[in-house]
């Protein structure tokens, strides 16, 4: 399966670590020519890395994400998108209200997208190994497709 991570910070990294193991990853950045990754795996923009992705991650900033998902909307059509985000501000302060969840915000904005919600329970270090010591990690996943 070709997964296209959208985002190059520590958590993209780190599950394009874990997931090229099985399958082929692209990182879509805002500047692919500065972005740097540990793994051998091709950077593009972001619209070009969404268009090949069967499946598609949001590992960015909350703040960047009306800009980013509205740069992959026609991209992201009738592929699972997997939002990884939390609602945080710069000062990883809370940047929302409570009413709705940032995977709810996204499934607006990408209409015809199957949205989970998955990996921002996890620290970014510990997404290469899928644990801690060696203990297995359990994954929160929640989405409202049954497939």
């Amino acid at each position: 399966m070709k997964i296209a991570i959208i985002g190059t910070g520590n958590v993209a990294k780190n599950l394009g670590k874990a997931l090229s193991k099985k399958h082929e990853v692209v990182f879509g950045s805002r500047n692919p020519e500065m972005a740097k990754v540990d793994i051998n795996a091709k950077v593009t923009n972001i619209e070009d890395a969404a268009a090949q992705g069967d499946i598609i991650i949001l590992a960015i900033p909350y703040k960047a994400s009306d800009e980013i998902l509205q740069k992959i909307k026609d991209k992201a059509r009738n592929k699972v998108v997997i939002d990884v985000m939390n609602a945080l501000d710069e000062n990883f302060e809370w940047a929302k209200g409570f009413n709705e969840s940032v995977a709810e915000e996204v499934a607006k904005k990408l209409e015809n997208t199957k949205v989970v919600k998955a990996f921002n329970t996890v620290f970014a270090e510990n997404m290469s190994k899928g644990k801690i010591g060696r203990e297995k990690l359990t994954l929160l996943v929640a989405g409202d497709d049954e497939e």
